[in-house]
C-alpha cells in the first residue's frame, strides 16, 4: 500500500502526526509499504526523522492510496479523487465545515472520519481523549501551584514528552488539598492515570466529605455518583442517557470540599451542569482552581465563558461581575479550558494513536468487506456514504455551484 501524511494545515496549528517515524520504519521494512511524507516545519518529528524511517518527502502525495493526516484540511489543498482518514468534524453538522464537506463531495473524495471508527465492543477506536486527560490535569495542578504560590512545575508543552513531565513531580511536595475528578470516558481515565502514578489517595464520597487529611487526595465522580433522578434519587444507565433532563447532578455533596476540580465530563445541552452560576457566591466555596478538559463554553461547568489557548492556558472568572478577566487574584476563579490539550505532549499522542491505526484500522483497510471502514466513510464516489445520509440538508444548504 502506498500512503502519504499530510502537512497539518488547520489554523491554530497542530504538530501531532497519525504516524510517528518508528511506525513508518516498521511499515516499510515489514509490510512493504511505501510512505510519503509532506514536509511540515510544526510536525513534532523533523523531516529528516522520516527520511531516515525510510519516508520519501514530498510536496504531492496524489500518488497515494490513501492519505492519513490528523485535524480538518484547507479547501484549497484537498486533492481530488484521494480518500482521506482526517477528524472532519462534520458528523454534528458543524456549520464551520459546512464548506468543508462540500468541496469533498465536488472534489469526488473518500473521506473516512476518525471519530467514526467503531469497534466490534461499539467504542471508538481512535482518538486522543487519555493525553486531553493527562495534560489536563497537570495543567490543574500546575494552575493550583500558580494560584497558592507553594510550588512550580513547567507547562507540558515546555518538555519533551510524558516522561520528562513526571519528572517534573520528582522533587515537588504537593500540599494537602482535595481534588475532584469528573466524567468516565479516556479524558477521565487520563486524569485519573496522573493523579495515580503520583500516589494521590483516592477517596469514597463520605471518606472525601466528611473526613480531612493532611495529604492531597481525590474522588471520582461519574455515572452513577455523579447523577441521580430528580424524582426517585436513583440511577439507570440506559433511562439517563435516554431523557439526561430528568436527572441532576449530585455534585453539590463534594463541591463545598473540593480545592481543584479536574472536569472531563461529555456535556450537551440536556445534561445537568456540575452546577449554577448562583453557587460560585456561595459562602462555603473554596474552588478557586478548574481545570475544564471537556471545555464546553457554558456547559457543564457554566463559568466557562471562554476556550483558552496553550501559550494563555488560563483566564479568570470574576466572582462579582461575571466577566472573564485576569487569573489569579482575589475574588476569581482561574479556569483551565485549552481545547487541544494534547497538543502539549505530541509525541506520545502521536505515538499512541498511531499504534492504533496500525492494529485496528490498517488490517480493515486490507478487507474490502469490512463493516468498520464502511460505517466510518462519510463520503464517496462525489456522494454521501448511506449511513451519513442525515447531513443531506446539511451539505445542500449554501452549497457550492
Amino acid at each position: 500500500m502506498n500512503i502519504g501524511i499530510l502537512r497539518e494545515t488547520k489554523s491554530p496549528i497542530d504538530n501531532r502526526t497519525p504516524f510517528i517515524p518508528s511506525h513508518c520504519n516498521y511499515l516499510i521494512e515489514k509490510l512493504n509499504y511505501k510512505i510519503t511524507v509532506q514536509p511540515s516545519p510544526i510536525r513534532c518529528y523533523s523531516d529528516n526523522d522520516y527520511l531516515e524511517a525510510g519516508c520519501e518527502l514530498l510536496d504531492d502525495v496524489s500518488n497515494c492510496d490513501i492519505v492519513f493526516g490528523i485535524k480538518e484540511v484547507k479547501i484549497d489543498c484537498l486533492l481530488p479523487g484521494l480518500t482521506y482518514f482526517i477528524f472532519s468534524h462534520t458528523k454534528k453538522k458543524q456549520s464551520h465545515n459546512r464548506p468543508l464537506l462540500q468541496a469533498i463531495l465536488e472534489k469526488n473524495i473518500t473521506l473516512c472520519d476518525y471519530e467514526c471508527l467503531i469497534g466490534n465492543d461499539n467504542k471508538r477506536l481512535l482518538g486522543f481523549g487519555n493525553w486531553a486527560g493527562i495534560v489536563g490535569a497537570h495543567n490543574g495542578l500546575l494552575e493550583y501551584g500558580k494560584r497558592t504560590g507553594k510550588y512550580k512545575l513547567q507547562a507540558a508543552h515546555r518538555l519533551l514528552d510524558y516522561n520528562a513531565l513526571k519528572l517534573e513531580y520528582k522533587d515537588i511536595q504537593l500540599p494537602k488539598l482535595k481534588i475532584a475528578v469528573t466524567g468516565s470516558g479516556r479524558v477521565a481515565d487520563g486524569a485519573l492515570e496522573l493523579l495515580q502514578y503520583l500516589k494521590i489517595k483516592q477517596l469514597s464520597i463520605e471518606q472525601y466529605a466528611n473526613q480531612t487529611f493532611n495529604e492531597p487526595v481525590f474522588v471520582h465522580l461519574y455515572g452513577e455518583t455523579l447523577y441521580i433522578n430528580k424524582n426517585d434519587k436513583t440511577y439507570d444507565r440506559g433511562a439517563f442517557h435516554a431523557k439526561p433532563e430528568d436527572y441532576t447532578s449530585t455534585f453539590k455533596q463534594v463541591m463545598p470540599h473540593t480545592d481543584l476540580l479536574i472536569n472531563g465530563v461529555y456535556w450537551d445541552t440536556k445534561i445537568p451542569r456540575l452546577f449554577e452560576l448562583n453557587e460560585v457566591k456561595s459562602k462555603d466555596w473554596r474552588m478557586y482552581t478548574i481545570a475544564d478538559i471537556s471545555c464546553d463554553e457554558g456547559g457543564s461547568v457554566p463559568i466557562t465563558l471562554i476556550s483558552t489557548t496553550i501559550d494563555k492556558p488560563t483566564f479568570g472568572y470574576d466572582i462579582d461581575k461575571k466577566i472573564v478577566c485576569q487569573p489569579y487574584q482575589k475574588n476569581t476563579i482561574d479556569i483551565m479550558a485549552v481545547d487541544n490539550l494534547p497538543n502539549e505532549l505530541p509525541r506520545d499522542a502521536s505515538g499512541f494513536f498511531g499504534d492504533r491505526l496500525i492494529e485496528f484500522v490498517l488490517p480493515q483497510l486490507l478487507d474490502p468487506t469490512s463493516t468498520i471502514i464502511y460505517n466510518a466513510t462519510i463520503a464517496k464516489g462525489g456522494e454521501l456514504n448511506i449511513p451519513f445520509l442525515y447531513l443531506s440538508d446539511y451539505v445542500l444548504e449554501n452549497a457550492i455551484i
